[in-house]
């Protein structure tokens, strides 16, 4: 029996993140489990959303007297699980999201740089894990939870940037629950949300493609919108907006900052050495660490981060261009030509260039002496057949999918089509 190691290796890859999480949430389950301190006010607040008293802000910060953590998006997700089961639904829904984020980081991985980049995240993952084992036996803590979510968001900004422009609803969501979860990702969590926003409209308008080709920042943002809808509901309907008040704590006075004062902080003491997350972690635990560090140092970390994660992305967009680097290749009108190669030559990829289904970096795909990238769209588009070699299903009827390049087509086109095509599924108008 032949096993395909590609199937094999992608839910392995999956499985072994999940796993410290179930047993972990069976273990603590099996110990007689019971929401305190923290994690009482998590489980408390969750059940509160299906309630009139339901939560606008995330938990109470430890950085100064009437801060928040900024949003509750912990507790949309936590609410389900908690009227399901009340006594430990806290604990175990918590499990299910954070391997719900495993999951998300590994496939976003994937996306921006294949089986290897799914391989790298499940270690990264299963590295955090080793590092916080608590983590496993008390998902539902908010700086924890908030890290598996952070991890994904890391991940899809990554994807968005290396061209998977589908990923940025992702990432709104990510780095919502992220930020929203704890004031130490927030200033992390909007660097990665502001990155791959800029690469991906580069991106976009290079394409020079129509309104659709924005669709996924439409969706980013309708869907970060939701996400805020409370911190921003809280903040414009109260006599004191939590958000201003992070802000305002953030310059002026002595003692602890929030807001983006401690996030540039976190940032700060998170990479300069030693780093905090390499040091003992009740230490972090008191939160006093972060405070240590000036927030310049956070300002010009976040600068550099940025650009180098720029740069160490932009030539990822060509990876798929590489195998045929050096090709020249001129097709007379009317001839007929075959690609011939091993698997990975770049046979579809060279298709795929032709229909602008991604942009070359270097050089020029040119039809009649003009470069693709000065067509419209649409309109060159409409000129092109293509039969690729993943089969797909559309939904719908079959003459849907017969006119799925011209939705107008009439009645009398439509059978016509495939007898052009010496494939008469029709035999009358």
């Amino acid at each position: 029996m032949v096993f395909n190691r590609g199937f094999t290796l992608r839910p392995a890859t999956h499985l072994a993140t999940w796993l410290p999480f179930l047993y972990g949430a069976v273990s603590a389950m099996q110990d007689n489990w019971r929401p305190i301190s923290d994690n009482a006010g998590i489980a408390i607040r969750s059940w509160d959303v299906f309630t009139s008293y339901r939560p606008l802000l995330g938990q109470p910060s430890r950085l100064a007297r009437g801060l928040y953590d900024p949003g509750p998006i912990q507790y949309w997700l936590l609410t389900v699980p908690v009227h399901i089961d009340p006594k430990a639904g806290a604990l175990w829904g918590a499990a299910l999201w954070c391997m719900m984020a495993c999951s998300l980081t590994i496939e976003a991985a994937r996306s921006a740089a294949g089986a290897a980049g799914g391989l790298l995240a499940s270690a990264i993952l299963l590295g955090a894990i080793l590092w916080i084992p608590e983590m496993v036996s008390q998902p539902l803590w908010n700086p924890w939870f908030g890290l598996m979510f952070f991890l994904a968001a890391l991940a899809a900004a990554w994807a968005v940037m290396s061209g998977r422009r589908g990923w940025w609803p992702v990432l709104m969501v990510a780095a919502s629950v992220a930020a929203q979860g704890h004031l130490m990702y927030e200033m992390a969590s909007a660097g990665l949300v502001l990155a791959a926003l800029v690469v991906g409209l580069v991106q976009t308008i290079r394409a020079r493609g129509g309104l659709a080709s924005y669709r996924w920042l439409i969706i980013g943002v309708a869907v970060g919108l939701f996400c805020w809808s409370a911190p921003l509901l809280q903040e414009f309907t109260a006599r004191n907006g939590n958000l201003s008040a992070l802000l305002r704590n953030s310059s002026g006075g002595s003692g602890s900052k929030g807001g983006l004062t401690f996030g540039f902080q976190a940032l700060a003491a998170s990479i300069q050495p030693a780093p905090v997350w390499w040091t003992s972690f009740p230490r972090i635990e008191s939160l006093g660490v972060a405070s240590t560090w000036p927030v310049a140092s956070g300002v010009v970390a976040l600068v550099l981060i940025l650009a180098v994660l720029i740069a160490a992305i932009w030539p990822l967009r060509s990876r798929r261009t590489a195998a045929i680097a050096g090709v020249s290749l001129l097709i007379a009108p009317g001839e007929t030509v075959a690609l011939v190669g091993q698997t990975g030559a770049g046979k579809s990829t060279l298709v795929k260039l032709v229909a602008r289904f991604y942009d070359v970096t270097g050089g020029q795909v040119l039809v009649d002496g003009v470069d693709v990238r000065d067509y419209a769209l649409s309109g060159y588009r409409r000129q092109l057949g293509l039969a690729p070699q993943e089969p797909y299903l559309f939904p719908g009827t079959l003459r849907d999918a017969i006119a799925y390049g011209r939705p107008a087509a009439t009645h009398a086109e439509v059978p016509a089509s495939p007898r052009g095509a010496r494939f008469p599924l029709f035999t009358s108008p």
